[in-house]
Parts: structure tokens; sequence; C-alpha cells
């Protein structure tokens, strides 16, 4: 995987205007954001945060921050980028 190139692992299921996906480094130790702000009528605007090692609260639920908020992992749902033949 070229570090550069953005491969969605997951995205989040509760944006109306915005697309907000994850990818998981290959060791699964990191994580980083991309977020899609798709604004009427036609212009979008896309953010890649960096890549960043993935913390746990104390009820062991994995996280990245963006801004300074926390993005539990478990917001984002799989994107199947491996599909089977």
């Amino acid at each position: 995987m070229k570090t550069n190139e953005f491969i969605a692992h997951g995205q989040a299921v509760d944006c109306l205007f915005e697309r907000l996906e994850i990818q998981i480094s290959e060791t699964g130790e990191a994580a980083r954001w991309r977020s899609t702000y798709c604004v009427p009528p036609f212009d979008e605007r896309t953010t890649t945060g960096n890549w960043q090692e993935i913390k746990y609260n104390s009820n062991a639920e994995p996280y990245i921050t963006r801004n300074g908020r926390k993005l539990y992992l478990s917001r984002f749902y799989r994107i199947n980028n491996n599909p089977r033949p």
C-alpha cells in the first residue's frame, strides 16, 4: 500500500453532508480519517488526516482523534475492498 494512497476500510453511518471514512494501517495499530463535504449544488471538499496511533479509552474502546475530538472506530461500518470472486 502506498502511504499517500487512501484506501477506505470503513465509513461513518451518521453523516448527512459529510462522508467520513477511515483507513486502518496494515499492522492494525494506526489509522487516519478522510472527510469529504458534499455541499450542494456540486462542491466537494476533501481533507485527509495524518496517520495516528489507535488509542483506547478506559472501557477498551478504540479511537483516533480529529480536531481534538475522539472518533470511535465503532462509529464506522466496514467497507469490503476485497470482494471474493
